[in-house]
């Protein structure tokens, strides 16, 4: 198995953490961003095979860094999944415009998350 690399980015070190040790279980590595600047600095300057976003990150908010990342050269075909508290259609279609591959209610429970990040990622998770 391939190990593969995650970005997480969540305003709650609680969440990342939770988030890292689900992506770890599986036997992959992960990088935290705790707000937008961060995320996309990592997103630019770092190789992943997938990256989480939480809709809510303090002062911003995952849209538009998620926007952001799909706008950066080479950013097209990173699988982004976007964790939102409240999963309404007006909240996932806001999430597919900014360049959500998958849009996945808050707290995900370890067996629900490693079953997106399976798909997102390939088979090989």
């Amino acid at each position: 198995m391939t190990t593969k690399h995650v970005l997480i980015v969540h305003h709650l070190l609680s969440a990342r953490r939770y988030y890292q040790d689900i992506v770890a279980s599986a036997g992959h590595t992960s990088q935290l961003a705790s707000n937008d600047v961060d995320g996309l600095e990592s997103a630019l300057n770092d190789s992943f095979h997938l990256i989480l976003i939480d809709a809510e990150l303090g002062n911003t908010n995952g849209f538009l860094l998620n926007q952001n990342i799909r706008r950066s050269d080479g950013m097209a075909a990173t699988p982004i999944l976007l964790l939102s508290q409240t999963v309404h259609c007006a909240e996932k279609d806001r999430a597919y415009q900014a360049g959500a591959n998958m849009v996945a209610q808050a707290p995900v429970q370890q067996r629900e998350m490693l079953g997106h990040v399976k798909l997102l990622m390939g088979d090989g998770f």
